[in-house]
């Protein structure tokens, strides 16, 4: 049997299943003494003087001490270097204010030159930063993907070919379903349209759900069924919507409204992504973006824990070797 007619059959099964969508005493007085049952050994000899009580004495605190005078002294603090970034974040603003209120040459000459000496740093900070990137290719972004124009586009043409065969892929792993009602005019017929070319361009098997027994005439040839409660178990709201049904019980709520088809397609490749329908070549080839990208575990305070957060020197070399770890 083939597989697509085989996933077919399961998917229209499962679409019969209604929980398809289902997805913790003593003998004391009470002043603490026996009665006299219990001692009477003692005869009529068995009073005895009670013990007295201490007298509690009550502890008179010491006074407190006097509370300390609060310093009111100013504290000292030290000036940031003269032209450091410290400097120009505190006395930049200043001296353009002191400029506007009191233009004269030397005012002027004063907040330009305060200028000047910030746009040079952030000119020399910019020079040197290229010099760096262009020598050390872990910190260079194109060779995650190409930024230059021309391969920026060919490795998009070449990501959505990938997109496009992981969808066929998924196509045979996983079906749509498609809920409407004929009173949801246009949206639900022009959806359909869409869901439709969505399933013959990936070669993915189509149940159209009707919520009130009715159908198009565009539906003619297609699978048809009449809502048996599956649409409240989905915990679905609105029509149109599209769902994906991974068997034997995965479903996930593409979208519930009028969407796009190429945004159907994107959701379509996360909720596989989500659920291991995609091999590691495959993710790689549709995620472009996150090449080399370092995951949560790599930065964890756990995994680094052993690393001197103010020695550059060494968490410098351990991103260096853990970028070096990735697959190209």
């Amino acid at each position: 049997m083939k597989p697509v007619k085989k996933l077919s059959i399961l998917l229209a099964v499962l679409f019969a299943i209604p929980a398809l969508s289902q997805v913790a005493s003593s003998a004391k007085t009470p002043d603490g003494g026996t009665a006299y049952y219990t001692r009477k050994a003692e005869g009529w000899f068995f009073y005895k003087d009670p013990i007295e009580k201490k007298e509690k004495v009550e502890e008179v605190p010491l006074p407190a001490p006097p509370a300390k005078a609060p310093d009111t002294s100013p504290t000292e603090t030290k000036a940031p270097p003269l032209f450091s970034v410290d400097w120009i974040a505190k006395n930049l603003e200043e001296l353009r204010k002191k400029a506007i209120d009191d233009p004269t040459p030397e005012n002027l000459r004063a907040h330009m030159y305060a200028q000047r000496v910030m746009l040079d740093k952030a000119q020399n900070f910019a020079d040197k930063t290229i010099r760096v990137v262009r020598d050390d290719p872990f910190l260079d972004e194109n060779n995650r993907i190409a930024i230059g124009t021309a391969m920026r586009a060919r490795a998009l043409q070449r990501q959505d070919t990938a997109i496009q065969a992981a969808l066929k892929d998924i196509g045979k792993k996983a079906g749509l379903y498609f809920f409407f009602k004929t009173s949801c005019q246009p949206y639900c017929n022009d959806q359909y349209l869409i869901v439709n070319r969505l399933a013959k361009r990936h070669n993915m098997t189509l149940f159209n759900v009707s919520l009130d027994g009715s159908s198009y005439k565009e539906m003619a040839g297609q699978v048809v069924k009449v809502d048996a409660g599956q649409f409240k178990q989905m915990e679905l709201r609105f029509v149109p919507a599209t769902v994906l049904v991974i068997p034997p019980y995965k479903v996930i709520v593409l979208a519930q409204g009028a969407t796009a088809l190429d945004e159907l397609e994107s959701r379509i490749v996360a909720a596989a992504q989500d659920h291991q329908l995609l091999s590691k070549e495959q993710l790689a080839e549709v995620n472009i973006y996150t090449k080399g990208i370092l995951s949560s575990d790599e930065m964890s305070p756990a995994t680094i824990a052993a690393i001197d957060p103010k020695n550059p020197t060494e968490w410098v070399n351990y991103l260096r070797r853990t970028i070096n770890r990735k697959p190209d």
